[in-house]
């Protein structure tokens, strides 16, 4: 039985004399010493850290840094190196402490028995990964294993980087729709206000609507603010604590006109590739399925995926159970490659089409909405100018007939 492991904050030594500080678990002092001598580090001082852990779960691992992980471990694996070895070789490259203290817990995971995959847990890696990691582990390949796994990290990075800059300037042009109207409404058409009624004049209907909805804006601008904050926590709170309402407002954001169909599209584009690598990793067809169903990120497409996958383990064909999931003309691919005995091919093409056909959605759906918000700011000002100025120029009409 293993004993239970402490952390600790520590400060130690490099053999070089450059001073380091972290964190790390161990199962007292002198292993801490023995864990930090293998890594040419010389215990100064450790303090124990009862009832917390010595790191952060997930929060201070990017994408970027797990990718470059598996990089590394896959070119040391194939150079012949053992795994413990190579963990300890990538810690001493790492730049960073805390990842070096995260590879040296796995490390000491490794050395005490575990398995590879359980001396990782969840906390490094998600469960596609994590599974690619675990059917390597089974085949005895862990070197192709990371290979696959920073192929879907650096795909992900890849779509991530692409979605944000195509939000920039959509996003650019919504701030400036706000800030236009929240100066207008609360600088610019009081003062207006003021001289249009000094002018004595019955005023149209639009300039009335205009000074209400100035006058509603100026004493409640805080409330839409609050109501969507108090809104977005609500909604957390009661996701966070109902599976049921999880459920239901994802199925309510897939069939929302346009978003919905298009959220549809990204989250079975990231499963088929989750689903695809995952067979490519050696993973059976239920397995697979399973393993990349949290990859939608959407609780009511998790649901119908999950259902597919029962169905598909009760031996019915995967055509047949993806058939309302897919489009048909996929559905039909995958038939023929079921027949052909190619699924694991023909689903990595599926894959990349799906993909390029989520991106080609988003490109679509950015096109639309810049001109639509640059319409509403044009429009917007068009209002306001046409509201303020009608009064002017239907006083000034009287005095030009008169001259």
């Amino acid at each position: 039985m293993n004993a239970p492991l402490t952390a600790y904050a520590y400060r130690a030594v490099h053999a070089s004399g450059r001073l380091q500080k972290g964190f790390m678990e161990a199962v007292n002092e002198n292993d801490l010493a023995s864990m930090l001598k293998s890594r040419d580090l010389e215990l100064i001082s450790a303090t124990p850290r009862s009832g917390k852990s010595y790191i952060s779960p997930t929060a201070s691992i990017t994408d970027e840094e797990r990718a470059v992980f598996c990089q590394q471990c896959r070119d040391l694996l194939k150079a012949g190196l053992p795994f413990a070895e190579t963990l300890h070789h990538v810690a001493l490259a790492s730049p960073r402490q805390n990842f070096r203290d995260r590879l040296a817990h796995i490390e000491k995971n490794l050395l005490s028995g575990s398995a590879v995959t359980g001396a990782f847990g969840t906390s490094y890696f998600d469960t596609v990964t994590l599974s690619i990691l675990r059917a390597g582990e089974k085949h005895g390949d862990l070197a192709e294993a990371f290979s696959r796994m920073e192929i879907y990290l650096r795909a992900r990075i890849s779509f991530r980087k692409q979605l944000r800059r195509a939000v920039r300037y959509p996003l650019f042009l919504l701030v400036l729709a706000l800030s236009v109207t929240s100066f207008m409404m609360i600088f610019v058409v009081p003062q207006m206000v003021q001289f249009l009624t000094s002018l004595g004049n019955e005023l149209p209907a639009s300039t009335r609507f205009l000074i209400a909805c100035a006058d509603a804006f100026t004493v409640l601008w805080w409330a839409l603010p609050l109501t969507g904050v108090v809104v977005a926590i609500t909604l957390s709170f009661l996701r966070a604590h109902s599976a049921a309402i999880t459920l239901a407002t994802d199925g309510v954001a897939l069939r929302l006109p346009i978003i919905g169909k298009l959220w549809r599209k990204i989250a079975l584009a990231r499963v088929t590739n989750g689903f695809s690598l995952l067979l490519k990793a050696g993973l059976s067809l239920p397995e697979a399925l399973s393993e990349s169903a949290p990859l939608a990120s959407n609780a009511a497409l998790c649901s119908d995926i999950e259902n597919a996958q029962q169905k598909l383990a009760t031996g019915q064909a995967f055509s047949k159970v993806m058939e309302n999931l897919l489009p048909a003309l996929i559905t039909q691919h995958i038939i023929i490659a079921e027949k052909s005995g190619t699924l694991a091919a023909v689903m990595d093409d599926i894959a990349g089409s799906l993909d390029a056909e989520a991106k080609e959605s988003i490109d679509t759906a950015l096109g639309l909405l810049e001109p639509a918000l640059t319409l509403l700011v044009g429009l917007l000002l068009a209002w306001i100018v046409l509201a303020v100025l009608g009064p002017v120029y239907g006083s000034l009409a009287p005095l030009s007939q008169g001259m």
